[in-house]
């Protein structure tokens, strides 16, 4: 007799090895083991109870298909589950409902089904969830048992890719690069990517646009530059304190509703030529005064009063 018989069921009821179905126990039976249905038993011979199972044998109810060895003293033994169901109304198989995957050290796969629909669930020895997925909504989720979940690749790259939307959300997010950070958002196949680098000893960022909003900001460095073709600024006030300025321009226009200049030291201007036009008073004011020219000096109105 080969194995193949063997399991097929094809030996006779006694001292065989097959499948089996797991029935209910005999409600007149006070030992409330369970029963198996062999397929191909005798005429007049009935379900058979179960004497136990192996050690590594789990998850045998009613309604399960398993592979039982039934010996010549009449005794069965289940070997191992081949699919776990629910009891029908008969107290056969059902639809299955739940499947169980187990390792020599403890660790299962298991698919249950629930009201939120079928779920797979991987669990350690001691019964921590590890990864589950919900096959109703595709989610697949990773746990952590611990308070601590790593994910390594010290010889390698690590990617993390969705189609849609990644996030990342935490009391505290913490990004360390040893070397520089680098966020590529691409808005279509042939688009140049917009580029965030950070480095330890420069950030770049590259985009079509960069919008900050914020209540308070502060900004420190030793060294500035700003290269625009056009800088526009709009601010109700604009105070600005500095040892030294310097402003070099081919032409500058100032528009002012009024304008008011306090100087505690010297006011030296250097021009070309100096021309004011004022539609109402020039007035000045000053302890002495002293104009001089090389050529004419002039001074032309219909009044002029020199006292």
């Amino acid at each position: 007799m080969t194995f193949v018989d063997l399991v097929t069921g094809h030996a006779s009821s006694r001292g065989h090895v097959g499948p089996a179905t797991v029935l209910p126990p005999d409600p007149a039976s006070t030992s409330g083991a369970l029963r198996l249905d062999f397929p191909n038993h005798e005429a007049g011979e009935g379900p058979r109870p179960v004497a136990g199972t192996l050690a590594s044998v789990s998850g045998v109810r009613p309604g399960s298909r398993v592979l039982a060895m039934e010996g010549s003293d009449g005794q069965v033994w289940v070997l191992g589950v081949l699919a776990q169901g629910t009891e029908g109304g008969d107290g056969h198989a059902g639809s299955p409902a739940t499947g169980e995957l187990r390792t020599s050290t403890g660790a299962r796969a298991t698919v249950e089904d629930g009201p939120e629909g079928e779920r797979l669930i991987l669990r350690d020895a001691g019964d921590v969830t590890l990864v589950s997925h919900d096959a109703s909504t595709g989610t697949t989720r990773i746990h952590s048992g611990g308070r601590r979940l790593a994910i390594d690749a010290p010889e390698g790259d690590l990617e993390l890719r969705a189609g849609r939307t990644l996030r990342l959300s935490g009391q505290e997010v913490e990004v360390t690069a040893t070397s520089s950070l680098r966020l590529l958002v691409r808005e279509g196949l042939m688009a140049l990517p917009n580029l965030f680098r950070m480095g330890r000893r420069r950030t770049e960022i590259r985009s079509e646009g960069v919008r900050v909003e914020t209540r308070e900001m502060e900004t420190r460095t030793e060294s500035s530059v700003l290269r625009a073709g056009k800088v526009t600024t709009r601010a109700d006030r604009i105070c600005t304190k500095t040892r030294e300025m310097e402003v070099d321009a081919e032409m500058s226009t100032e528009r002012l509703g009024s304008f008011t200049q306090v100087v505690t030291g010297l006011v030296r201007r250097t021009a070309g030529a100096l021309r004011s036009r004022i539609s109402g008073t020039w007035q000045t004011r000053a302890g002495r005064a002293d104009l001089r020219t090389r050529e004419t000096f002039k001074v032309d109105g219909e009044r002029i009063h020199l006292g």
